[in-house]
């Protein structure tokens, strides 16, 4: 054995010396380094639902079913709009989050920049029956926007202005940038039970409460469909 050791570690020190499989030997579908689909569930007539009552915005990311092994970890996004009095789900887009970094950070990033991109009408919703030449969509009214990851709303606090070219995310950031003049970005307490209710009281509204869990889960799905890729699936619903 000891023999076979010190020949396979010539061949291969990351398995014989450390016991890490690499992303070959792992038979791994790469994360794409292009834009992925976005996924949607909800009401086609989502734009116009937000003119109505007083709706909100709960983005997360998440890692899915390898989150605990980086180097398979695939992470997904998500952004839900639902209606803050009723708790009623308007929409979400989901997906998952291209590129090598696959951290739940740049997921949580890139949820926010995925929405303000939507609430610009820059995507399109395909469905056969939606005319190609239609009129550019309406924009989104502002509303409330709620992250369970703290950097993300010190960073919008603040206008991303310490976000600097040396930033892990610094792509999606100067993207950003631009886009948060009319939003407000709060935070709001991740997976809230009854018992972190009564040791840190009620910070936020139940609509933020309830959207967190909604988003965390179109979050976990996005994550699990790359993670599987199935990215190219024309069997949902797509944004393009």
């Amino acid at each position: 054995m000891r023999h076979k050791a010190e020949q396979g570690s010539a061949e291969n020190p990351g398995l014989w010396l450390r016991g890490i499989l690499s992303q070959e030997q792992l038979c791994r579908v790469p994360a794409p380094a292009e834009e992925l689909p976005i996924l949607f569930v909800g009401r086609p007539d989502w734009r116009s639902a937000c003119a109505g009552a007083s709706h909100i915005v709960c983005l997360d990311g998440a890692g899915g079913r390898n989150a605990a092994t980086p180097a398979i970890r695939r992470v997904g996004w998500a952004a839900v709009i639902l209606e803050e009095a009723s708790l009623e789900m308007v929409c979400g887009f989901f997906g998952g989050v291209p590129g090598s970094i696959q951290t739940v950070p740049r997921a949580e990033t890139h949820a926010l920049h995925m929405f303000l991109r939507a609430a610009q009408g820059e995507f399109v919703l395909r469905e056969p029956h939606i005319d190609a030449d239609q009129p550019p969509p309406p924009l989104l009214p502002p509303m409330p926007i709620y992250s369970d990851h703290l950097n993300v709303v010190r960073h919008c606090a603040d206008g991303a202005s310490r976000v600097g070219r040396h930033h892990e995310h610094w792509d999606i950031w100067q993207s950003i940038r631009p886009m948060l003049n009319t939003w407000s970005v709060h935070k709001v307490r991740a997976h809230i039970t009854h018992a972190k209710l009564e040791r840190h009281g009620r910070e936020s509204s139940d609509g933020a409460y309830a959207g967190n869990f909604m988003a965390d889960a179109l979050a976990g799905a996005g994550a699990d469909l790359i993670d599987i890729g199935l990215w190219h699936s024309k069997d949902c619903l797509l944004y393009t």
